[in-house]
């Protein structure tokens, strides 16, 4: 567990002032995060910053190239990709 300096301002650019600064405890791993916030609180945590970085994406989508299981299904037809969809966790392959 890590000692850190928590910082806090107001304002942005040249008009940014530090309006204080607090001491906090670091967990470095979940187990520590656990033992000094408890489950309930790091699962919420993560669940608000999961919303956040999903959010993030539907306002700018990343523009990936697609894989090549991505362009191998794409180019079947609209039957095929309809009986893989369907079989899916089957167990039964293709």
């Amino acid at each position: 567990m890590l000692t850190v300096m928590v910082e806090a301002y107001n304002g942005q650019g040249d008009k940014k002032v530090k309006v204080g600064e607090q001491q906090a405890k670091k967990p470095e791993t979940l187990e520590e995060a656990v033992k000094l916030y408890g489950a309930v609180s790091v699962l919420k945590g993560f669940w608000k910053s999961e919303v956040i970085d999903i959010q993030r994406l539907i306002r700018t989508p990343l523009k990936k190239e697609l894989s090549e299981n991505e362009r191998l299904f794409k180019s079947l037809s609209k039957d095929e990709q309809d009986r893989i969809l369907n079989n899916r966790g089957g167990g039964s392959g293709l």
